[in-house]
């Protein structure tokens, strides 16, 4: 709102306006400030003013205004000095000055009388709408009335200069102040005429039937069209969107209305289209009816307003920013809000916000808001130089770390890769914003307008500070981040210093380097030297206590001293030792310890490494040393030390095992002692390497020459150990050649028995064959074929040898069974059937008593056992079945499947694998059956003869 008009400190006078400004620029909200605005009236008012008329001795435009009971002349007055400039007043009562009839009437008026010189003037006047402010036009009177002539034309060229001046002062104050000035004037058919030339606004006649018959020069150059081109034209084609129809119905509006004011747009020449306000009237002009229109071009004003509300808009969303960026603590959130308030306040089509992705090689959307945010669905912006779409805005702002405008998408060349897919969702502009935190990149935000060149200089200033303040909020988070981090860090290193302290199982004691008095000691402290804290309150006590001799107290301190030096100078912060001293404790024992002294800035920290058991252990074991050396000259087993490699000790029985003495091995390598084989050698070798590789214990035999040039192989058991307080290897060895011969006797007669065994099996087998000719062999292929299939899962030789004899005779209860029933061509009767399954528990009675390496006869009598317990003779389940009769069960059943039978002929290989596969984890063991599957069908095994 006006204010006032005042004189400022450098002596212009200007008019003062006012506006309130709102909390988030909502007019609900309350008021946080105001906006005042001052504009010269010299280069506003006065130029409007004093340019009419050019041609006049005595014309004036007046502007003034009513103060209580005068008339306060506000405009530069033609005939008064610039000292007078606001100051000059008049009375109202004076008697007919034309002020104060205009005043009077208080509307727009003719007027005759004395203007404030006191002369005689003819004029025009009208109120300003909204204001205290009156608009006078004025002639002397003396150049009006001669000749009439010249009265008649002075008086149309007053009016047409009133009318003119009037128009052009209104548009100005309605442009700044946005209020209608509505001057109602008479007007006269010849003041009207030349009103219609001398008019800045393009007038144009209209007939009935919408043809435009009379135009004035300011239309033709608003439209760019000649006068005769307009002439020819009818009025829905210079407007936009319009027809015939249209433009009929409304001159019937204006026609029924008498007049009125609208907008449109003008088309003009070359395609170019204009915002227009359009003043129409209907005058009836004896039988015919035509319309008088003014059109005033009000682009340059709308695109203002634009312009006002835009930045309006756009500050409310930096004013949001700036709340945002002081109340979110979250940074994904942050960037979402702000993504949200440029879509809502910022007035862009689209806002969104990523984070690069070192892993994924892009930039990973994390945000988006607006009508085209689908659009971010579709992109993809890379990191990888080599690509193109790694080379757009949005990536190159974060490289740059500056801001990237794209004011044409369709022929920048960082956003070609990007038109089509941008005008799919009219995106034409854009704005890509690094977020930059300790000067890296580490986000990156992007806003996008549907117009070309939207991001003019104005507007990138904002954008920088927009960009700037991100930046610096999101600087700030990391900031009171690290912060807390740090805080944290070291709460919690206090914490974890707090509990090592207490819990360390060594004496700690803390002294303050500046003022010498100990600050803590720990519970362990004062349980292993007796002292409180209070009895040892500072440096100079604790060395009285501990310390009894006053000259080894000096000496202590005085390293002391030197310490502290070193460690205060020492930038590595290292720690230093010192030497084993003795402490006395409360209890008067003294205790042996070393201590390890470090400083944390005014602290200094000693740990005390209490040696007193260690030292007292070690003197006890240097006692047993030799009582064990002792004991190891007495024993029967050989013993020798080694370290580095040589021989350090060796007692009398390791002697006679060599044939040498003792004192002859020592120094040497025993290497050399045994004048070992070759392959000895590469065993010792080998266990040495071991031992240096942490192993702790090694038993191996080795073969070594006496010194009578014997041959003898030595049982040896090596293992690491202390010897005369360094480590070693302790090695126990004997004789082992004669139980090695013997071990040697055994397993040979131990091997003739097994030979015997299964010639005996195989001889029983022979008996069952001829028992039953039609199945002769069927045994011992069911051993064989159970050897492979033990061996396929990973059983041991031996094992799988056992299982084969086993399969020899898994049927040798059929020798119970008569021999027709065994070679019965046709179907057996149930008693017979039950006599044949008899046969596995008839096998097992005949071998029970028998003495094998496995449960042979428990393996015979279950391998027609199942797993789902359908089997007989005992009916066992799953693990209730011994595994060599699970593989007896599938052996028997595909060798008896493959193989003739006097009932059936032989049903094949492949018949056989499909009854085990069908039936694997019902009646056959499951990894038994993929055993033999995997032996026939990737092996391809085949079944012996």
């Amino acid at each position: 709102m006006l204010i006032d008009i005042h004189q400022a400190v450098d002596g212009i006078w200007s008019f003062g306006y006012a506006r309130p400004v709102y909390a988030l620029n909502q007019r609900d909200a309350p008021v946080i400030g105001a906006v005042y605005l001052e504009v010269s009236v010299v280069s506003t008012i006065d130029k409007i003013l004093s340019a009419w008329p050019s041609n006049s001795n005595s014309s004036e435009l007046v502007l003034f205004e009513k103060k209580n009971n005068e008339i306060f002349y506000l405009s530069a007055l033609r005939f008064e000095p610039a000292s007078q400039r606001f100051k000059l007043s008049r009375p109202i009562e004076t008697a007919n000055l034309v002020a104060s009839e205009l005043l009077t009437t208080n509307s727009a008026a003719l007027l005759d009388g004395i203007d404030y010189r006191g002369i005689r003037v003819l004029g025009a006047g009208a109120p300003i709408t909204g204001t205290n402010w009156f608009l006078l036009a004025k002639t002397d009177y003396a150049e009006v009335i001669l000749p009439m002539r010249e009265l008649v034309y002075s008086a149309i060229a007053g009016g047409v200069g009133f009318i003119f001046a009037l128009f052009a002062f209104l548009n100005f104050y309605w442009r700044i102040k946005n209020v209608d000035a509505i001057v109602k004037m008479a007007s006269m058919d010849g003041r009207l005429m030349a009103a219609r030339r001398a008019s800045l606004d393009g007038y144009l006649t209209i007939d009935a039937q919408g043809r435009i018959i009379e135009v004035n020069e300011s239309l033709a150059k608003l439209s760019a069209f000649s006068v005769e081109e307009l002439c020819n034209k009818y009025l829905y084609e210079l407007e936009v969107d319009s027809s015939p129809e249209k433009t009929t119905r409304r001159l019937q509006q204006i026609q029924a209305a008498g007049s009125t004011r609208f907008r449109t747009q003008l088309k003009c020449q070359h395609g170019v289209v204009l915002d227009v306000e359009v003043s129409a009237v209907f005058v009836q002009q004896q039988d015919v009816g035509i319309f008088n229109a003014f059109v005033h071009d009000i682009s340059a004003e709308l695109a203002s307003r634009k312009r006002m509300e835009r930045l309006n808009s756009f500050y409310r969303f930096t004013s949001n920013i700036n709340i945002l960026i002081f109340n979110t603590k979250d940074l994904v959130q942050l960037l979402q809000q702000i993504c949200q308030s440029a879509n809502e306040d910022g007035g862009f089509v689209l806002a969104w916000a990523g984070l690069p992705d070192e892993k994924l090689g892009r930039i990973v959307p994390v945000t988006a808001t607006g009508d085209a945010s689908a659009y971010v669905e579709d992109l993809i912006i890379t990191l990888d130089p080599a690509l193109n779409t790694s080379h757009g805005p949005t990536r190159m702002c974060m490289l740059e770390k500056k801001i990237q405008f794209a004011n044409d998408f369709k022929h920048d060349p960082r956003t070609r890769s990007w038109y089509e897919l941008g005008e799919k969702y009219g995106i034409y502009s854009s704005a890509a914003i690094p977020v930059l935190v300790n000067n890296e990149a580490v986000a990156v935000i992007t806003f996008y307008a549907n117009q070309l060149n939207y991001f003019d200089e104005e507007f990138r200033d904002l954008i920088e500070e927009v960009g700037r303040n991100i930046s610096i909020g999101f600087q700030l988070r990391e900031t009171e981040q690290q912060r807390d981090r740090e805080t944290q860090q070291r709460i919690e290193s206090e914490q974890r210093f707090k509990r090592i302290f207490e819990v360390s199982p060594l004496p700690v004691q803390i002294h303050s380097l500046s003022t010498r008095k100990l600050l803590a000691i720990n519970s362990v402290h004062e349980e292993t030297f007796g002292y409180p804290l209070a009895e040892i309150a500072d440096e100079e006590t604790w060395f009285a206590k501990v310390f009894a001799s006053s000259d080894f107290r000096e000496k202590v301190k005085s390293l002391w001293e030197d310490n502290l030096a070193m460690v205060i100078s020492d930038v590595s912060n290292r720690v230093i030792r010192s030497p084993e001293i003795q402490l006395r404790c409360k209890n008067g024992v003294d205790r042996t310890v070393r201590g390890f002294v470090s400083i944390d800035a005014d602290d200094v920290i000693v740990q005390w490494l209490d040696l007193t058991e260690i030292r007292r252990v070690e003197s006890e074991l240097v006692e047993h040393e030799s009582q064990i050396r002792g004991l190891l000259e007495q024993t029967i087993t050989g013993i020798y030390v080694i370290q580095d490699e040589h021989i350090v000790y060796a007692n009398a029985r390791m002697g006679e095992i060599l044939g040498r003495s003792p004192s002859e091995m020592i120094g040497k390598d025993s290497i050399d002692v045994f004048d070992a084989s070759p392959d000895a050698v590469e065993k010792i070798k080998h266990a040495r390497r071991e031992f240096k590789a942490g192993t702790r214990q090694i038993a191996m035999n080795l073969s070594a020459m006496t010194r009578f040039g014997d041959a003898i192989i030595l049982g040896t058991h090596a293992s690491r150990g202390l010897w005369d307080g360094r480590m070693a290897i302790i090695v126990m060895a004997q004789d082992i050649t004669e139980r090695l011969h013997a071990e040697e006797r055994i397993s040979t007669y131990v091997k003739q028995l097994e030979l015997s065994m299964q010639s005996t099996l195989e001889v029983v087998a022979k008996m069952v064959d001829m028992r039953d000719p039609y199945t002769a062999g069927h045994e011992r292929r069911v051993g064989l074929i159970a050897f492979d299939i033990a061996r396929e899962m990973g059983w041991t030789e031996d094992q799988c040898k056992y299982l084969e004899l086993a399969g020899l005779v898994h049927d040798i209860g059929k020798i119970a069974i008569p021999a027709e029933i065994l070679s019965k061509p046709t179907r057996l009767t149930a008693i017979e059937y039950e006599l044949i399954k008899s046969h596995a528990e008839r096998g097992y009675e005949i071998l029970k008593d028998a003495k094998f390496p496995i449960q042979i006869a428990e393996i015979i009598r279950e391998h027609h056992e199942r797993m789902d317990g359908s089997g007989y003779p005992q009916g066992l389940k799953g693990e209730q079945i011994l595994p060599e009769a699970r593989i007896l069960a599938v052996a028997d059943v595909v060798e008896s499947m493959s193989s003739h039978r006097p009932y059936r002929p032989a049903m094949g290989i492949e018949s056989a694998l499909k009854e085990i596969r069908e039936h694997r984890g019902t009646l056959f063991d499951d990894a038994v059956v993929d055993a033999m599957l995997r032996l026939v069908v990737e092996k391809k095994y085949c079944l012996p003869l």
